[in-house]
Formats: C-alpha cells, structure tokens, sequence
C-alpha cells in the first residue's frame, strides 16, 4: 500500500471501488461513504459513495487509481534508496565566488549617466 498527499488545491475524490488506507479520524469522518474492506486489512476502507480529502491529507492506496486522480496526488514513497536522504540546504554563510564574481566594487557601466 501506497501512501500519497492531496496535492490539489480542490482536493482529490474518490468514486466506488477504491480501497483506501485511512486513519481512524478520516474513516469517522466518512463513515456513511465506506465500508469495511473485503481483505479485512486494518484501517483499509472500500468507498462505496464518492469521497473526497482536502489538501494537505495524507492517505494510503490499495491499488491503482485513474490518472485524474493521480494528478491531484504526491507519492510519499521515496523510488529508490538514495532517496531516503533529506536534500542538502546550502550554507548561507558560503559565499560562491563564481556566482558574485563581478557584483562587488561595481563596474564604469553601472555608473550613472551623465
């Protein structure tokens, strides 16, 4: 199971069928939308009307869905192992001499004309 982010502005919805691996909040929330699903995996819900998740929710996916709703999702999975490292932020207080070589002490062409 696949754990995904609501990317969308709007939300991301999702029709009957789908099997969803759900916090017990979100599942309580929904109640009258799902139904326990046939594999009896705990927190797993199949919709049985159209349910939707706001942005910023975090949920888990049995299987494939349609590529509609796909773009309204962010993957939580990293898709390889060099990936499980956080990106490195660069050291503000490293100065790139390459990238402001030229924009200190000034040039004759930023002079004002007269």
């Amino acid at each position: 199971m696949k754990k995904f982010t609501v990317i969308a502005p709007l939300g991301a919805t999702f029709g009957p069928g789908s099997i969803l691996k759900l916090t017990a909040k979100q599942a309580k929330l929904r109640a009258a939308s799902l139904s326990a699903a046939k594999k009896k995996q705990k927190g797993c819900f199949e919709v049985v009307t159209p349910v939707s998740f706001k942005f910023g929710e975090v949920i888990g996916l049995a299987e494939n869905v349609n590529k509609a709703v796909l773009t309204a999702l962010t993957s939580n999975e990293s898709s390889s192992p060099e990936n499980d490292e956080a990106p490195k932020v660069p050291d503000p207080d490293v100065i790139n001499d390459d990238a402001v070589e030229g924009s200190e002490g000034g040039s004759e062409t930023d002079a004002p004309a007269n």
